[in-house]
C-alpha cells in the first residue's frame, strides 16, 4: 500500500514551531547582514529594507479567501505575508566540503544547530557507483549534471550486489519517524541575521546553501535512506535535492525539471554542491512530471512532490493592478496541475514506498 502521509504524521515538528510565526527581536524592516572577512573578526551590518507597496487587488482576494479558510489564523499569516523580512534564514552545510571554518563563524555569531547531529553516513568517493550512467564524461573533478537524461531511469543498470534493503522490506512496516538519524546540518539565528551567499565557481564546491529553514520539512518527512531510489518530481532550483544528498546517499536521485531555464538553474545548483563521485547516482530529467506515473510505475522508494504553488507573497507585490488580476486568474489553474502531479507520484512510487507532497502556499 502506497504511503501518503501529512507532515505532522511523518516527523516530530516540535523543534519547528518557531519557524512558522517567528518572534523577531529586530525592528520591522531592518535586516542584519553578515560580512565575512579574511580575519576572524566578522562584522554584522544593519540595513534598512525599503517598504514595498503591495497590490490591493491581490490583498483583497487573500482577505476574502483566507479569512474563511484559516479563520483566526489569518491575521497572523497576513502579517507575515506583508513583512518580506519575516522568514527564518537557515544555513545548510555541505557535507561534501570542508566546513569547519564556517561552523566556527556561525557559532561565534550566535547561530545554533536546528537539528540534532549524528554520524554522517559514509560517502561514495572512491567505491564503485551503484547506478551506472554512461552519459557522464570521465576526468572531471566536480559533479557535472548538464547531460540531461531524457530516458527512463529503468534503463540504468543496478548492480545486483547493491544492498537494496529498502526494496525488500515489509511494505507494512512503519519507517523510523525520528529526526535523530538525519545527517543534515542546518544553522539558524534567533534574529533576522542573513549569512552571505557564496558565488558559483567552476570546479569548486560551495560550503553551504542558504534557504528558508522551514523548507527542510518535506525532506525530513521523506526520511531517505542509503541506497534507495528517490524522485524529486519538481526539483528546480535544487535546494531540496541538495538537502536529500546531505541526509543520505541514495542509489539514485532523479531530479526532474521540464522547464529549460529552471533546469539550467537546477544543474548549476547540483554542480555547486555535489562531487564528481556522485555523477552516477544523481541524474537530471526533463520529463513532464505528470508522465512519471505511466513511464516509471512503481520504480521509486521515495517521491517528493514540491508542487508548483501560487507564491502568494510574490504575487502580493505585483508591479501593477492589471498584472495582479492576471496572476489571480493563473492561480486558479494550479489545483488541477498539483493534483495531476500528486497522482503521478503515487503511481511512480513502489508498493510500501513513501510520497511526500508539499507546497509553500495553496
Amino acid at each position: 500500500m502506497r504511503a501518503f502521509r501529512g507532515l505532522s504524521e511523518r516527523i516530530n515538528l516540535k523543534c519547528f514551531w518557531r519557524l512558522l510565526f517567528n518572534r523577531h527581536t529586530a525592528t520591522d524592516g531592518v535586516s542584519l547582514q553578515i560580512q565575512l572577512n579574511e580575519s576572524p573578526n566578522n562584522k554584522v551590518r544593519k540595513t534598512i529594507q525599503k517598504k514595498r507597496p503591495f497590490c490591493s487587488v491581490v490583498l483583497r482576494h487573500f482577505d476574502h479567501q483566507y479569512s474563511e479558510e484559516l479563520g483566526d489564523l489569518w491575521p497572523s499569516a497576513r502579517a507575515v505575508l506583508l513583512n518580506p523580512q519575516s522568514w527564518q534564514y537557515g544555513v545548510m552545510l555541505n557535507r561534501f566540503s570542508t566546513v569547519t571554518d564556517i561552523t566556527d563563524s556561525l557559532l561565534s555569531l550566535g547561530f545554533s544547530s536546528l537539528l540534532p547531529q549524528t554520524k554522517v553516513s559514509s560517502l561514495p568517493h572512491n567505491g564503485a557507483s551503484t547506478v551506472s550512467n554512461s552519459k557522464y564524461p570521465e576526468g572531471q573533478d566536480t559533479f557535472s549534471p548538464h547531460h540531461i537524461s531524457e530516458c527512463s531511469p529503468e534503463d540504468f543498470n543496478l548492480q545486483p550486489e547493491a544492498p537494496f534493503h529498502a526494496l525488500n522490506q515489509d511494505p507494512r512496516s512503519e519507517p523510523d519517524l525520528s529526526l535523530h538519524h538525519s545527517s543534515l546540518q542546518c544553522y539558524i539565528h534567533p534574529r533576522r541575521l542573513r549569512f552571505p551567499s557564496q558565488a558559483h565557481r567552476d570546479g569548486l564546491l560551495k560550503q553551504y546553501y542558504l534557504l528558508n529553514a522551514a523548507s527542510l520539512l518535506p525532506v525530513l518527512a521523506l526520511q531517505v535512506r542509503d541506497e534507495e531510489r528517490v524522485l524529486d518530481l519538481c526539483s528546480a532550483p535544487g535546494g531540496k535535492a541538495v538537502a536529500i544528498m546531505q541526509s543520505a546517499t541514495p542509489a539514485l536521485l532523479c531530479c526532474n525539471e521540464p522547464d529549460p531555464h529552471r533546469r539550467d538553474w537546477l544543474s548549476k545548483t547540483l554542480e555547486s554542491f555535489l562531487p564528481r563521485s556522485l555523477n552516477n547516482r544523481v541524474i537530471v530529467s526533463a520529463q513532464d512530471g505528470r508522465s512519471f506515473g505511466d513511464s516509471e510505475t512503481g520504480f521509486y522508494d521515495k517521491v517528493l512532490v514540491d508542487a508548483p504553488c501560487s507564491n502568494d507573497r510574490s504575487w502580493l507585490y505585483s508591479s501593477s493592478e492589471q498584472r495582479g488580476e492576471q496572476r489571480l486568474k493563473d492561480r486558479a489553474t494550479l489545483p488541477e496541475l498539483q493534483a495531476q502531479l500528486l497522482r503521478s507520484a503515487l503511481s511512480a512510487v513502489r508498493r510500501g514506498g513513501v510520497v511526500v507532497y508539499s507546497t509553500c502556499t495553496p
